[in-house]
């Protein structure tokens, strides 16, 4: 969401999309709003996101939720809510827009807003509607030589495109290593930067997921493809030396709290390819969120120094 926001936006929202000036850069403002949500940001089923931007008449407020649920929690509407009420508060001059990403529903098609109601004793003293636009992924399900074409313009497409097969039952290994390698094949085709390239490769890989038999298949099709491309992005060293330091990462945060999980492995991996950090960097390390330590984590492949680590 920090990388891709406004093809995220021209892709999902365009009418918000055509409303926002991009040459302004957006500010993402996370550790704020884990302070502001407090209790509300707790949840490890649920990622939010939220960004300053600027419009013609000033700064807007956009807070994204990103719900990762095969069923839609009942108490999402009035948790956004609880999210807008606070920010209101504390930002009194911005503007302020919601929008909500549902990942694996799959009974809520044609749900297009989420509502939270509120009239407490008879609804004469007191009522209260709160309604805010929601994309359920699953319902872009057939629309797949669509998104291929929009992938052309548009790298958010192929997070869509990699998301509908990871979700899609049952797959077979070897159905799912087809995919994987259509996806890959497409995804090499495309006029995208090396380094798009290389962070939706890394998507792709963690979202399609495969057992170890086709994995070494698909790690040989990967040097296949690069050959015929005549391209080098990723080597099979480099993705397999830093799914190792992602996993490593998830299973110390399940442990002992995400961030310090994060931390500590991506530490051990700078310190591997650099060195010791210097003492500014060190301590950016430690107060990093663990939305900056992934983002940080994906930068090391590519990094010639800890310093464009910290500064992608």
């Amino acid at each position: 969401m920090e990388t891709w926001l406004q093809p995220c936006t021209a892709l999902f929202w365009p009418d918000f999309h055509a409303l926002i000036d991009w040459r302004i850069a957006p500010v993402f403002l996370d550790k704020e709003l884990r302070r502001i949500g407090g209790s509300l940001h707790r949840d490890r089923l649920y990622v939010d996101k939220l960004a300053q931007l600027q419009t013609r008449d000033g700064p807007l407020l956009l807070l994204m939720h990103t719900e990762v649920q095969a069923r839609l929690d009942q108490d999402f509407p009035a948790r956004m809510f609880r999210y807008y009420s606070r920010l209101a508060a504390h930002y009194p001059r911005h503007d302020i827009v919601q929008f909500a990403i549902v990942t694996k529903s799959k009974n809520s098609r044609k749900i297009c807003r989420l509502e939270h109601s509120y009239a407490p004793l008879t609804g004469n003293f007191l009522t209260l509607r709160y309604t805010a636009p929601v994309i359920h992924l699953q319902d872009w399900a057939g629309q797949e030589k669509g998104l291929q074409e929009q992938a052309r313009r548009n790298p958010f497409a192929m997070i869509i495109l990699a998301e509908l097969q990871a979700a899609a039952r049952p797959l077979s290994a070897r159905r799912k290593l087809h995919e994987k390698i259509q996806l890959v094949r497409q995804l090499y085709q495309l006029d995208y930067t090396e380094t798009d390239i290389r962070q939706l490769f890394l998507f792709i890989d963690h979202a399609l997921r495969l057992p170890t038999e086709q994995d070494q298949a698909f790690t040989l099709t990967l040097e296949q493809l690069e050959q015929e491309q005549k391209v080098a992005y990723i080597s099979s060293v480099e993705r397999v030396w830093l799914r190792r330091g992602l996993e490593q990462g998830i299973e110390q945060g399940l442990e002992q709290g995400l961030e310090q999980g994060l931390s500590q492995t991506l530490a051990a991996l700078l310190h591997q390819r650099f060195g010791r950090l210097p003492a500014e960097l060190q301590q950016r390390l430690e107060q990093a969120s663990a939305e900056q330590l992934r983002h940080w984590l994906l930068s090391v492949i590519q990094a010639d120094s800890p310093q464009a680590v910290f500064n992608s």
